[in-house]
């Protein structure tokens, strides 16, 4: 009996082209209808970084054939994804919920638009330096693709305002990573009132959001419980106000700091320093990514649950709970007490070469911060040197 690659089981089919490229998947789903047929029930991601000149048409084409896709990156290394691509994807793809639009130099509100209405269940999409899109845009968005957990608009000055974030703060309280760098016109009120209603952040980068001052990092600390990456470069008006928040928040984090680690009370500084009002105590669940948490709760003088997250890494002297990675670089107005006061309290800042994760570059006057493994490798070169003499 006579047989073909048509032929093929589907189960085979699909086994063999998992080892491909995309390029090559897409390929397979031109050589017959059964094909096509196969790959359109099973593939579930395809990526177009391969294709430049002729990623619109080819978006286009492709985007009836393969329309179980839940995730896709348009990303493209020139300015041709145009807003046709986006709206065949959107048109044919209900399922999507991952998106990479980035450097999508010509894609308008009108792919938001698309997306909004024909993506609703998108939970991570990528619009970093989309310049053309507006506050419009991300406002259509939040409105109608409710489950977004995930959004970078780094470098959409237009649409990183705070209007934008409003809209994020009442339509989409699972966010728990936005990326705002450069975007110049977010102030203290966005980032309140997204901290207010999006408690689950987990990170947020505030990188040159030049307007921004202590108000926004004292509403994060207060709020958001489990944010573990927290970028703040070039936030030229931060002060020590909030580094002593974000150290005193540490306690609601589950964290047992040396009992001799004391912080100077973050609301004193707050009269001294901003024309905020003091933190109140609130308490909230930690998020880990292992498995093996142990979690605890109790409650506070005010009657919050707090937690405890017992959840040390021996292997790399990580806590899966709390902040993981800071940065301050550039913000002159901060001392070092400060600054180390952070890195005190949250075990998983690191200022060794082996594990950065607390950056303050362009701060001299913050070079005497270290984390515990500095001191750590100090004390034992100590002992060595008094060994050996």
């Amino acid at each position: 009996m006579e047989s073909n690659w048509k032929d093929l089981p589907t189960e085979l089919l699909v086994q063999i082209l998992s080892s491909v490229d995309d390029r090559t998947v897409i390929i397979a789903g031109n050589v017959c209808k059964g094909w096509r047929v196969a790959l359109s029930s099973s593939i579930s991601e395809l990526s177009f970084k391969w294709c430049s000149r002729n990623i619109s048409q080819l978006v286009q084409s492709i985007a009836p054939k393969f329309n179980k896709l839940q995730a896709c990156q348009l990303w493209s290394s020139g300015p041709y994804l145009k807003d046709e691509a986006v709206k065949a994807l959107a048109y044919h793809c209900h399922d999507l919920r991952d998106l990479d639009l980035s450097k999508g130099a010509l894609i308008t509100d009108a792919s938001l638009s698309a997306l909004a209405e024909g993506c609703r269940s998108l939970e991570k999409l990528n619009l970093s330096g989309c310049t053309k899109i507006s506050e419009q845009g991300v406002i259509f968005v939040a409105r109608h693709c409710n489950r977004l957990q995930n959004l970078n608009l780094c470098g959409c000055n237009r649409a990183g305002t705070d209007q934008a974030l409003l809209a994020l703060a009442e339509n989409c309280s699972a966010l728990q990573g936005l990326n705002l760098g450069w975007c110049e016109k977010v102030t203290d009120m966005g980032v309140s009132r997204l901290a207010s209603w999006c408690s689950d952040l987990r990170s947020i980068d505030l990188c040159g959001c030049v307007e921004i001052t202590d108000r926004s990092v004292i509403a994060l600390a207060d709020k958001c419980h489990r944010l573990s990456v927290l970028n703040l470069y070039s936030c030229i008006h931060i002060t020590d106000a909030s580094m002593y928040a974000l150290a005193n928040s540490s306690k609601y984090r589950g964290f047992h700091t040396h009992p001799k680690r004391r912080f100077r009370d973050s609301s004193s500084w707050l009269t001294e320093r901003t024309a905020v009002s003091s933190i109140t105590s609130a308490g909230s669940i930690c998020y880990s990514s292992s498995p093996s948490r142990s979690i605890s709760s109790y409650r506070d003088n005010g009657g919050s649950t707090l937690t405890s997250c017992d959840n040390f890494n021996p292997a790399d002297g990580n806590y899966s709970c709390g902040l993981r990675s800071l940065n301050v670089g550039m913000c002159t107005h901060l001392s070092a007490q400060a600054v180390q006061a952070v890195c005190d309290a949250f075990p998983g800042l690191h200022t060794c070469a082996e594990r950065h994760s607390l950056n303050i570059s362009a701060c001299l006057h913050l070079t005497s911060v270290h984390c515990a493994c500095v001191n750590e490798a100090r004390k034992q070169r100590r002992w060595g040197t008094l060994l050996m003499n």
